[in-house]
This record gives structure tokens, C-alpha cells and sequence, in this order.
């Protein structure tokens, strides 16, 4: 669990490191900076790009070093765990799948409610091209009628 305390201390090391006071740092308020640095803030990730720019570092080294630091364990071996972590993401599916929520750079709106699986949706449009109704359908599938109704209407 990443944690304010180690956060703030990766702040501090890496602003130290580059010689800069806190009034120093481009394009960061200074009371969001000690707030920051004295964990007496969490952090957008908004704020967080800010001030990876603003200290010359990648917004992942910030959080890495602070989870490493939470963790009690290298960045090396943690990078290791997230590299294993990254390969079964991109097997199983769900990296391919990233693209399909954003589109020209704008996320696609979801709708509130439950979701169907594409299996159901499928069997669906299958009975609806079979010139099924929506009652035979609903009938055939074990569905309520507005489920079908839902999905009958998504398919036009």
C-alpha cells in the first residue's frame, strides 16, 4: 500500500538531490509541496505529473520508489514483480482491451447499470436474426423482458 509518509520522503530525497528548495520548483504551489512532504496531503494524479515534471523524473519512478520504500523491498525486485504482473495483464487480454475505452483521446462514456455479457448479447442477436420475438426470445433464454428489451434496442 503506498502511503503518504513514503511519498513524502521520495519527494524530499529527489528535490534535495537536485538542489532545490521548495520555493524553487517550477509550476508547484509551494504549500502543495510541503504538504506533499510532510504527508499532510494525498495526491492527484494530476498533481503528481506536476511535480515529476517539475523534478526531472518519470511520475512511475516517484511512486515506484515510494512503494519500494512502503514494501520494504528494492525497485529492482519490485520492477520484477510488476514485469510479471504486466505479462499475465498483456496474455490474458486486458492490455488490447485499454484501447477499446478510449477513443481520439477521450474515454468512452459508460452507461450506469448492469452489464451483459457478450454471450448473452450474442445469443440475442442471434434469435433476433432468426426473426424471433422479443417475448420468445426472453422465453428461450430465461431473460426478463426489459433484459431483452435493453439488449433488443442496443442492437439497432
Amino acid at each position: 500500500m503506498l502511503t503518504r509518509e513514503a511519498l513524502a520522503a521520495v519527494l524530499r530525497s529527489i528535490r534535495a538531490h537536485r538542489g532545490l528548495a521548495r520555493e524553487a520548483v517550477p509550476d508547484v504551489e509551494t504549500r502543495t509541496l510541503f504538504n506533499l512532504e510532510n504527508a499532510k496531503t494525498g495526491v492527484t494524479i494530476e498533481t503528481l505529473q506536476k511535480v515529476a515534471h517539475a523534478l526531472d523524473v518519470h511520475p512511475l519512478v516517484l511512486l515506484i520508489l515510494a512503494t519500494s520504500a512502503d514494501e520494504e523491498i528494492s525497485p529492482s525486485e519490485l520492477m520484477k514483480g510488476l514485469a510479471k504482473e504486466l505479462r499475465g495483464l498483456e496474455s490474458s487480454g486486458v492490455v488490447a482491451r485499454i484501447s477499446n475505452h478510449i477513443v481520439n483521446g477521450q474515454l468512452v462514456p459508460e452507461r450506469a447499470g448492469k452489464r451483459h455479457s457478450e454471450e448473452t448479447i450474442d445469443s440475442v442477436r442471434s434469435l433476433k436474426a432468426e426473426g424471433k420475438t422479443q417475448k420468445e426470445i426472453y422465453e428461450a433464454l430465461g431473460l426478463s423482458r426489459s433484459t431483452v428489451g435493453r439488449i433488443w434496442k442496443g442492437l439497432n
